[in-house]
């Protein structure tokens, strides 16, 4: 399993600590479930490679994240605890990864697929709203890592499916709706960020 949490560069809070870690172990120890559950099907070579990329790139946005909160003023740090103490997240991610483990060592069903691609995307959710809480206005890196952590997540995804016989294409097109859905989310938390984020502000160090 995986362990959470890094110690590089100082500590983070308890409350981020807790959630990042939680979110990394479910990225690497799901995508390492879903690496076993290929067996030995001919994609299962495609399946582990693509599944090391994405744990070092959602690591790699966590670690972001972790830098990010330690540059920021006390009052943004309070209102991501807060945010995170009302999301609730690592318990989204513990939830979430103890979900697919049995999904997985039962067999999953045709389900299973654009759901732990979802769950992925709440996850994701909660790491954006924080860092929205953090900057103004989002890096450009934020965009470009959390893409290609997607675009890897549903790959594996996809792979995966046609190794328990579904039809690749019927569950990239699943996933994709439920990505259009996501991004129209997301719009309305930037809105919600952005008035913590002058709350915060008014308020002063």
């Amino acid at each position: 399993m995986a362990e959470t949490g890094s110690k590089e560069g100082g500590a983070a809070s308890a409350p981020l600590e807790e959630f990042l870690g939680a979110a990394e172990a479910f990225v690497t120890n799901v995508a390492d479930a879903m690496v076993k559950a290929a067996g030995d099907d001919p994609d299962a070579l495609l399946i582990r490679g693509t599944s090391r990329t994405v744990i070092a790139q959602f690591a790699s946005l966590c670690q972001e994240v972790r830098s990010s909160y330690r540059g920021a003023n006390a009052n943004a740090r309070r209102e991501a605890d807060k945010l995170l103490s009302i999301q609730q997240g690592a318990i989204l991610a513990r939830t979430g990864e103890e979900t697919a483990m049995a999904a997985l060592a039962a067999g999953p069903g045709g389900g299973f697929f654009g759901w732990v691609s979802q769950h992925l995307e709440e996850i994701k959710k909660i790491i954006r709203f924080i860092l929205g809480v953090i900057f103004k206005e989002l890096p450009k890196w934020v965009d470009e890592i959390i893409t290609l952590v997607d675009e890897l997540w549903d790959l594996i995804s996809s792979l995966l499916s046609g190794v328990f016989g579904f039809k690749r294409q019927e569950i990239a097109d699943e996933i994709s709706a439920r990505a259009v859905n996501t991004k129209n989310e997301l719009a309305a938390l930037a809105r919600l960020a952005a008035a913590t984020r002058a709350s915060a502000t008014e308020d002063g160090d």
